[in-house]
């Protein structure tokens, strides 16, 4: 209840995340094509991706519920040029995110040795490291929450109830470096369940 009125909050819409993950889908069979035709095809649609999201961000059209507009300086202008809206994904913010992600993958395949076994680890369990970062950063979010003298909730209050949380939170450095941690902290966690799906290839597990 708020302000007398009940209300609801639908914060993670499945259908436009649906058509994401089928486009995923539909492209495993171009990871499976030989080097020099994977990486045209990635580069090809990464390419038409970001190109689509400059034409169509640019125009101020179509392809997301909020328009940018000129800011106080050059690098405010650019932030809220690339602001695209998340919740629920707007086409511009799908081809903000997975565009540039294809156009980099033909370079990190390139990567050999210890410079290659990060990224092909967290890319071997991908749910499963997005599943452990979600347990891991809402547990440090309430350790800060009580930290600063707030209730479990912490900005859930916002919410829930409205409430003021100021003073609430950290300056941006430090949420870089928490975020470095968090992603340096399921390393080990991610080594080890990915060396289980090696050894136990095919059924549920292929999913994580």
């Amino acid at each position: 209840m708020l302000g007398g009125q009940l209300w609801g909050l639908i914060a993670y819409p499945l259908l436009p995340w649906f058509g994401i993950m089928a486009l995923g889908y539909g492209m495993g069979p171009g990871f499976l094509l030989p080097r020099r035709r994977r990486h045209t095809l990635m580069i090809g649609v990464g390419g038409a991706m970001v190109l689509l999201f400059l034409v169509l961000r640019g125009s101020r059209i179509y392809g997301d519920p909020d328009a940018w507009s000129l800011q106080a300086s050059d690098i405010r202008t650019t932030m809220d040029f690339l602001a695209t809206t998340k919740y629920p994904p707007s086409l511009l913010y799908a081809c903000m995110t997975l565009g540039p992600a294809l156009l980099v993958l033909p370079a990190l395949e390139r990567l050999r040795g210890r410079w290659a076994e990060p990224w092909a680890t967290f890319g071997a369990v991908p749910f499963f490291f997005y599943i452990a970062h979600i347990y891991l950063v809402h547990a440090a979010a309430t350790l800060l929450s009580l930290a600063q003298g707030y209730g479990v909730w912490g900005i859930a209050d916002l919410f829930r109830r409205g409430q003021d949380l100021q003073g609430y939170g950290l300056p941006l450095a430090y949420v870089y470096a928490i975020w470095i941690a968090a992603v340096a902290a399921l390393y080990l966690p991610c080594r080890w369940f990915a060396g289980v799906k090696r050894r136990h290839p095919g059924g549920l597990l292929s999913y994580f």
